[in-house]
């Protein structure tokens, strides 16, 4: 395993401080009308995603050079908003809208800029923070509601028809027929009908941050990709 590797050679190392950039997919669940934190524990789940697990166990093997002496922080940043060249990630949004995507789902999750994680992870450093996990997020908004802003930027028309779940389910079923590897699954589909949102206050009580909002992020995307 890389993760248990990386921190090995830095407990021989000594000396070593950690930056481990883990993911909200491994941050639990939140009771019914509160937001997920960093205490909310991950607790493992047949619909969990290989993606899922494999970031808890990541960060498992951190913990355990955290208990040996280590020196490390954790972060789990939320969907992370930035340029790709090779529109992969958050990017694939951008296509998908462009060609017209006129589908939307109701699910709402947290979302960062690419540079605000990298701040805030450059802040965690130079302060010396270890033996903690924080949750990088700037703020929670509804898939429409990116979609919607990725619209308006491109001025093209916003995806206006609400999908149902049994749509979703019936797409999938086609698809993985003639494409086993394809990245709508039934994980995804999960994801996308589920509402979930990040609290952001430890990491701004410690790091002080101005977080670039949702309009600003696309924004930047979009003119790096048409430049």
């Amino acid at each position: 395993d890389l993760t248990s590797n990386i921190v090995n050679v830095a407990l021989d190392l000594g000396n070593i401080h950690l930056i481990h950039v883990s993911s909200i997919a491994a941050v639990g669940e939140a009771k019914p009308g509160k937001l997920i934190d960093e205490n909310c524990r991950w607790v493992y789940k047949k619909s969990d995603s290989d993606y899922s697990i494999t970031k808890f166990e990541a960060e498992r093997e951190v913990w355990r050079g955290i208990h040996e002496g280590l020196k490390a922080v954790i972060v789990n940043p939320s969907v992370i908003l930035g340029y790709d060249e090779r529109n992969q990630g958050s990017m694939a949004f951008l296509d998908q809208v462009k060609n017209g995507l006129r589908f939307y789902t109701p699910g709402a999750n947290g979302f960062v800029d690419v540079n605000d994680v990298a701040n805030c992870m450059i802040s965690l450093y130079e302060k010396r923070i270890h033996s903690e996990r924080f949750i990088i997020s700037s703020g929670n908004h509804s898939f429409q509601k990116l979609l919607e802003t990725i619209a308006n930027k491109m001025n093209t028309k916003a995806p206006s028809i609400l999908v149902s779940k049994w749509m979703m389910k019936m797409a999938v079923m086609f698809i993985q027929l003639f494409n086993k590897k394809h990245p709508l699954n039934r994980h995804t589909i999960s994801a996308a009908f589920k509402t979930s949102e990040y609290s952001n206050k430890k990491i701004l009580d410690v790091v002080p941050t101005n977080f670039i909002t949702l309009e600003t992020s696309v924004e930047n995307m979009l003119n790096k990709k048409i430049n």
